[in-house]
């Protein structure tokens, strides 16, 4: 009777011996992230659940089971509806916004001309400021008396359009919303313009050959193709709707009285304000489960979309064009019966496209045809004619100068004094007040802007040590259950940070913690499932024979993840780094409920605290916001094309 598959009489000693060596390492290593996960993530995930049935503040420590009562308090309760219905406002209004908006810049600065490098960064650079230091800016903006948006409006004889903005009930959430549009529509063009140019340049040109005209390339080829990147950015833009806070919070804490509250500041406040834990766990599950339903359903969405008739009209239509463009000799995907992927799509060198019973004249003509096909640039345009691509440059300049000049003048207002600042918003400084400065440095924004350098540095050390060796484990090695670690750990990308506030903050009161010591674990907890997902894919691109190479040489797993693997991948791991930092500089929930200490505050939380102190002095916090956005600015301006490059390499994996 033959050996079963699998079983001890087919599979030699040494193999077998080799299987659990590698089994239990890479359990060793992928222990600690887990660890970390389960107790900053998981628990609080599972503990927030639980919190919602009952009813408890600190103040009054005993708990009251109420079964589901929070939740039809929560259903029946006018201002959580409010709530819900302004993050409503924000998924519309985003995806109306910033999608067609990001995929207009993307499409007009797909190139590598320097110009349109410059106006990509442009651009971006509002999404890479601190985001309280974006809110303090526009809060100045929009001040009713004496803010430069009715300034400006008065300036033009448009005095009745001047309102209270962000004091006007009915209209502070869109103009919280216009904002988050201008920090973010940059980053969603990064993404779609990675997707740009993951299209193959072939297709554009056959369809040249074949005589369509911009328009249909841009609707045959460029949004068919793309699909699967804009269901992506789609989901991204609601998701990040849905866990809004610290723009919503800084701007207008949710005022006036709750007509700009949206779930998260709604939660928050329930929570710390009126100190009723169970009703905000009640929201914060409300928050959870919708976040899984729209990510469950875009990724069905996702995947249906690849089998639909017309997506498979799109690739006959590609096919037709892809035959024509082998014609010509050029490198073109290979042509198969009805692919059913993209990534069905395999790409290969065609011979020239000619009969075996053609005569060389024939072969001759067809070759000169070929040769003469205009080379035209790999970026779609929209306008016809010679004069399309200065006007179509023209537009995204003067784009780029209205996202660009919020930043030049708050920068500008640093320098003026109080009293020019309010009169002459848009003014040049008649006297230079390098004082504000001085004086946003003695009030703490440099001891800020230390404390978040340490907290930033501690965070993505700590996480890199913890998420790499499981990245290494889960890319190489035979784990049993190695899919399930995988799946648990990746699913902490869904969860939001919002979720785990209160049970944290209960265990936290219970020992004592507070400080960095508080926000330290959730930080590196929340970092580690992006990170084991980049570094993952990275790793798994290592070829199979260093690994053998390493371990015929006697070298254990932990000295070929940072003897080979490491410096292989390293400009993953700065990816990797970056981008955790920047969300760890500017994360403001945590830091806002574990620290009350001004002299351990981070930037985000401190920025607010100094404005609190300068509230009449906005010349001051308009020092002290430049001294948060100048280190910022330098260093992507530094690093742009490792960050540029990063984001785009993440879009298209």
């Amino acid at each position: 009777m033959p050996a079963s598959r699998g079983s001890s009489a087919t599979v030699p000693a040494s193999d077998r011996r080799r299987w659990s060596f590698s089994s239990w390492a890479g359990y060793l290593l992928t222990l600690p992230a887990v660890v970390a996960f389960i107790v900053f993530v998981a628990y609080p995930l599972a503990h927030t659940v639980l919190l919602s049935l009952y009813a408890w503040s600190p103040i009054h420590p005993a708990k009251l089971y109420v079964g589901l009562g929070n939740f039809r308090e929560l259903f029946s309760d006018p201002n959580f509806a409010v709530a819900a219905r302004n993050n409503g406002w924000f998924i519309l209004l985003s995806l109306l916004i910033q999608m067609p908006l990001g995929l207009l810049l993307a499409i007009g600065l797909n190139s590598t001309l320097r110009r349109h490098r410059l106006l990509r960064t442009a651009f971006f650079a509002p999404f890479v400021l601190p985001v309280v230091a974006v809110g303090l800016v526009w809060q100045l903006i929009y001040e009713p008396n004496l803010g430069a948006l009715n300034s400006l409006l008065h300036a033009l004889g448009w005095e009745q359009f001047a309102s209270g903005w962000l004091g006007d009930p009915v209209l502070a959430i869109f103009a919280v919303i216009a904002v988050s549009c201008w920090r973010y529509v940059g980053f969603h063009m990064m993404i779609l313009l990675a997707g740009l140019q993951s299209i193959p340049e072939e297709l554009y040109e056959a369809a040249r050959i074949d005589g369509a005209g911009p328009w249909r390339q841009f609707t045959h080829i460029t949004l068919p193709c793309l699909r699967r990147v804009l269901l992506v950015d789609a989901l991204l833009i609601t998701v990040g709707s849905i866990k809004i806070f610290d723009l919503v919070q800084v701007m207008t804490g949710g005022g006036p009285g709750f007509a700009s509250d949206v779930l998260a500041t709604f939660m928050y406040r329930t929570a710390f304000t009126y100190w009723r834990m169970g009703y905000s766990a009640a929201i914060a599950v409300v928050m959870l489960v919708l976040t899984l339903a729209l990510t469950v359903a875009y990724i069905r969405l996702t995947g249906k979309e690849e089998y639909t008739p017309t997506v498979r009209r799109t690739y006959r239509l590609r096919q037709a064009w892809v035959r024509l463009a082998a014609a010509c000799g050029r490198f073109v995907p290979s042509v198969r019966r009805e692919p059913q992927s993209p990534r069905a799509t395999e790409w290969v060198e065609l011979p020239r496209a000619q009969d075996a019973d053609d005569s060389s004249e024939a072969a001759d003509t067809e070759q000169s045809d070929a040769s003469h096909v205009p080379h035209r640039p790999r970026r779609p345009t929209l306008w016809l004619g010679r004069v399309g691509p200065v006007i179509q440059d023209t537009v995204m300049l003067l784009l780029a100068a209205v996202f660009i000049l919020p930043i030049v003048w708050s920068l500008v207002s640093a320098f003026k004094p109080l009293n020019e600042l309010l009169l002459k918003p848009w003014a040049l400084p008649q006297s230079w007040a390098w004082s504000n400065f001085v004086t946003a440095w003695n009030g703490g924004v440099g001891r800020f802007l230390l404390n978040s350098a340490i907290v930033t540095a501690i965070t993505v050390i700590v996480m890199l040590l913890l998420a790499m060796p499981a990245a290494y484990a889960l890319a190489r090695l035979r784990l049993r259950g190695g899919a399930i670690i995988f799946g648990i750990i990746l699913g902490g990308i869904l969860v939001p940070v919002h979720a785990a506030v209160l049970p944290l903050y209960q265990l936290s009161s219970s020992l004592g913690i507070s400080g960095w010591a508080a926000i330290l674990g959730p930080y590196i907890a929340f970092c580690i499932p992006l990170a084991v997902l980049l570094l993952r894919a990275y790793f798994a691109e290592v070829p199979q024979e260093l690994l053998d190479a390493a371990l015929i040489d006697g070298a254990g797993h932990v000295r070929i993840l940072w003897s080979v693997f490491a410096p292989i991948a390293r400009p993953a791991i700065a990816t990797v780094a970056v981008f955790q930092a920047a969300w760890v500089w500017n994360e403001l929930l945590f830091a806002m409920v574990f620290i009350s200490d001004k002299t351990r505050m981070t930037l985000p939380v401190g920025l607010l605290s100094f404005q609190g102190e300068h509230s009449v002095d906005w010349s001051v916090v308009m020092a002290g916001v430049a001294l948060a956005m100048l280190p910022v600015l330098a260093l992507y301006l530094v690093f742009q094309r490792h960050v540029v490059k990063g984001l785009t390499a993440g879009a298209v994996k």
